[in-house]
């Protein structure tokens, strides 16, 4: 079982990189729990949204040792979290307050498991793994990186997950500016950590490729594996596909988190179209595809 509660698995990078079936992947395994998106706990709450059970607990929790309400809450985490962020010094300790509130709770009702948080590096987390570091948490943290032609079209062609979950549809779903947004983000944000991440030390960071994961899963889940500390068995034939049952994860893509079969297959390119415009800027991002060899 895990060594520490302080242990945490971060998945990093920017959405639609495949941080859902990573996390069910690592739930699968009987040392590790997905908390999903959980950096949208309090939004999914003031929301309204049907939760798993275990978060009553967690809510009653915090609102017998909290100093904050939910709507509070939810500002101070959106705000603290955020990149370039002029939170101050008493702003962080009430993030940081709340959030130990939160994750002692899980692992009370979770002994012995080693939580994995899918939050991802965007705009409104990008400063998350630091926090969760400077709390005392010994991060793993796995960048999870998908090619960006993939990103754009996901993003610019069928909608942002939130909106869609929110029961927009069409144009209302997608992003504004389309494609070339999705472009300009997946490149500041994997970049971002990459080079942010990678001078803080103590946080380690195994970088992962969505399209490895899927073409040679039973090497990159043997790596993760070692690289978090856990017996590598459980993982065996997963590569085969495997069933799930719903889990306790916070937001994301839902739908994997639905009792089903999950089967890994390669992606189709065919479907992929770019206006001039986003042919432009991937060629302009060629730098930065490399580093991932893209």
């Amino acid at each position: 079982m895990a060594k520490s509660p302080k242990l945490l698995v971060y998945i990093a990078g920017y959405g639609r990189s495949g941080s859902t079936l990573l996390d069910t992947v690592l739930s699968s395994h009987p040392q590790l729990e997905g908390v999903g998106e959980i950096k949208y706990l309090f939004q999914e709450v003031l929301d309204q949204k049907q939760l798993p059970a275990i978060w009553s607990t967690v809510l009653e929790e915090f609102a017998a040792q909290g100093e904050n309400d939910i709507t509070t809450a939810n500002q101070l985490t959106q705000r603290v979290q955020r990149p370039f962020s002029r939170s101050s010094a008493v702003e962080r300790s009430a993030y940081k307050k709340l959030w130990r509130i939160v994750l002692d709770t899980l692992h009370r009702e979770l002994p012995g498991v080693i939580l994995v948080d899918s939050s991802k590096t965007a705009s409104d987390a990008f400063l998350r793994p630091q926090l969760l570091e400077e709390m005392g948490y010994e991060l793993r943290m796995i960048h999870l990186v998908r090619a960006p032609q993939a990103v754009m079209f996901s993003l610019g062609k069928r909608g942002s997950n939130r909106l869609l979950e929110a029961g927009k549809t069409g144009e209302e779903a997608i992003l504004t500016g389309g494609g070339l947004r999705a472009l300009i983000n997946w490149t500041w944000i994997n970049l971002g950590v990459w080079w942010y991440y990678r001078r803080r030390r103590r946080i380690k960071t195994y970088t992962l490729r969505y399209e490895d994961l899927l073409t040679d899963t039973a090497r990159r889940l043997a790596e993760i594996a070692d690289f978090i500390g856990v017996d590598p068995a459980p993982f065996r034939g997963l590569e085969e596909g495997f069933e799930v049952s719903p889990g306790i994860g916070v937001s994301g893509n839902r739908m994997r988190r639905a009792s089903q079969k999950i089967t890994f297959r390669r992606e189709s390119k065919g479907e992929y179209s770019f206006s001039l415009a986003e042919r432009i800027g991937l060629r302009l991002v060629r730098p930065v595809r490399r580093l991932f060899n893209y």
